[in-house]
Order: structure tokens, then C-alpha cells, then sequence
């Protein structure tokens, strides 16, 4: 509806335009040729209704380019939140089991989620890269998620799941990477992560990955 609206809106804009410079041009050559003016200025006004309507058209494409270059990654980033919020909240709240039956049903849920939310976070380029570059296999990724969960990172924090989201954005997933590979403490990782988190930050402090030797 909106879209229809939106082309309703140009067209008119288009052929407004369009009859302004037509009628422009039929006035001025009916005006200034004596001979067969208006009629030439019917023919150059027809031309310039086309040309009118074409420009407009042109600046909607452009408009709406523009519009996509910096609305578009805004709401691609919000389907991606809600999404990772969903698969999220289902891995957080699955309940312990209270046998061996249960115990085994929600394994199994518990590995087809986390793998579907892994899945889901190897849609990001930026993620995927950074995977690529560290070497680092889906398995990889879930071996991560259960180290951040014993370090005590399996929390809500600012409206994430801290060890889900890790996993998820390109900043804190680098950052464990590279603290990990500089042998930086893993309940300071940890921590820290709580407080990207919490704090909403979008880039990790360069003495966040300094190495306090004693």
C-alpha cells in the first residue's frame, strides 16, 4: 500500500512538471516565431512534458538509492536483532532436565538450536570472515559459546544473552579471538564482554587486549 502510495505520489510530481515545461515552451515559441510558433511550441511542449517527467523520474530513482544506501542497513540490523533475539531466548530458557528421557530430548533441542543460531550468525559477512581468518570451524563456535558459559557470560545483559551474542557481532567475537590468542585471562575476557554488553558499546578499548604481565 505504502509502495503504491509512494508511486502515486511521483507520477504526479512527473506529469505536473512535465505540463509545466510543455507549456513553458508552447507560450515562448508561440510568442517569438511568428510563423507556425504555436504550432512548433505544441510539438518542442510535448517533448519537454516527456523530458519533464522523465527527470522527475530520474530523481526518484536517485532519492530512493540513497534512502535504501542509509535506511537500508538500519533495518536489515533490526530483522537481524529480532532474529537473534528469538533463537536467543528459546537456548536460554530451555529448562534443565529432571532425567535421563529429558535429558537426551533437550540435548538434542539444544544442539539443533545452537545450531541454527550459528548458522543464522555465518549470514553476517563480517562474522564470516572473521571465522574465516581464525580457521575457526561451527564446531568451534559452539566450543566457544560452552567456554563463555562456564566463565559466566550465560546472562542477559543490555538485551542480550552475553555468550550468544558474542558469537553474533563482529566486535566482541574478534575480540575474544584475539584475546585468546594473546593468552589474555578468561574471567577478564569474560568481564569484559558483560561490559560491552551492558554498556552498549560498539568498538572494544584498545587495553582491553593489553597483556598485564606480572
Amino acid at each position: 500500500m505504502e509502495e503504491r502510495i509512494s508511486k502515486f505520489f511521483w507520477d504526479i510530481l512527473a506529469t505536473i512538471f512535465g505540463l509545466y515545461l510543455g507549456y513553458k515552451a508552447f507560450v515562448f515559441l508561440g510568442e517569438h516565431i511568428p510563423t507556425f510558433g504555436y504550432i512548433i511550441g505544441l510539438m518542442v511542449g510535448l517533448f519537454a512534458l516527456g523530458v519533464g517527467a522523465f527527470v522527475v523520474h530520474g530523481i526518484e530513482i536517485i532519492f530512493e538509492r540513497i534512502l535504501g544506501k542509509l535506511f537500508g542497513g538500519i533495518d536489515k540490523s533490526l530483522v537481524k536483532s529480532q532474529k537473534l533475539n528469538k533463537l536467543q531466548t528459546e537456548l536460554a530458557n530451555l529448562p534443565l532436565p529432571q532425567d535421563a528421557e529429558s535429558l537426551i530430548r533437550l540435548s538434542e533441542q539444544r544442539e539443533r538450536l545452537l545450531g541454527e543460531y550459528i548458522d543464522f550468525c555465518l549470514t553476517d559477512i563480517g562474522v564470516s570472515k572473521i571465522i574465516e581468518d581464525y580457521e575457526i570451524t561451527k564446531e568451534g563456535l559452539k566450543e566457544i559459546y560452552n567456554k563463555l558459559l562456564a566463565l559466566g557470560d550465560g546472562q542477559w545483559v543490555g538485551g542480550h544473552y552475553v555468550a550468544l551474542s558474542t558469537l553474533a557481532y563482529v566486535q566482541p567475537l574478534e575480540y575474544f579471538l584475539k584475546a585468546q590468542k594473546i593468552g589474555k585471562s578468561g574471567v577478564e575476557v569474560a568481564y569484559n564482554l558483560i561490559i560491552y554488553f551492558e554498556k552498549r558499546m560498539v568498538l572494544i578499548p584498545n587495553e582491553w587486549l593489553i597483556v598485564n604481565k606480572k
